[in-house]
């Protein structure tokens, strides 16, 4: 008979670590449950921006299309904007801008600045004002929140805002300024 497998027990707010010899337990050590608790903390890690933008892409269905239909019914004064856009074009469109956005908040490269500098300069002569960016900000926000559900936290809400709030800023260097491709 050899040493069979050992086991974790937890005994009331201790974990016991015990072996198995021959039929025999072996009790080897006693720990506070609290330790193991925080040694496999790394198991629950708060989703990142780039986890969100990643299940962003992941959808069959866009959630951005539904970020639109509450934008435009919270916000109505914004219809006027959309009235010749294709809705599910745009969708695919912003949820790439999103892919930028993280990318800019996370890495600072000179191509994601330049396009959102682009892309406010777009608004601009789409007459769009700028008083409409934090209300979409805002709307997209809580579409983000409504999409992940339990996963969305504050670690993860203060992420969107900064990346929404750093691109706002940028595109709005943009904004009257002619950008080119």
């Amino acid at each position: 008979m050899g040493w069979g497998m050992s086991g974790l027990f937890p005994f009331r707010d201790l974990l016991a670590v015990v072996l198995f010899f021959g039929g025999e337990r072996k009790l080897l050590k006693m720990r506070p449950l609290s330790l193991f608790r925080e040694a496999t903390a790394w198991r629950e890690t708060p989703m990142t921006i780039e986890q969100s933008v990643h299940q962003l892409l992941a959808q069959k269905e866009t959630v951005i299309r539904l970020f639109y239909d509450r934008f435009l019914a919270q916000y109505p004064e914004v219809r006027e904007y959309f009235a010749a856009i294709d809705l599910d074009q745009q969708a695919i469109t912003l949820t790439m801008a999103l892919v930028m956005i993280e990318n800019n908040f996370s890495h600072e490269y000179p191509a994601t600045q330049h396009y959102l500098r682009v892309l406010g300069h777009r608004h601009h002569l789409m007459g769009i004002p700028t008083d409409l960016f934090p209300k979409f900000c805002d709307c997209l926000l809580q579409t983000l929140e409504k999409f992940h559900g339990t996963s969305w936290d504050a670690e993860l809400s203060a992420q969107w805002r900064g990346a929404l709030e750093k691109a706002s800023q940028t595109m709005l260097e943009g904004y009257r300024k002619p950008y080119v491709y």
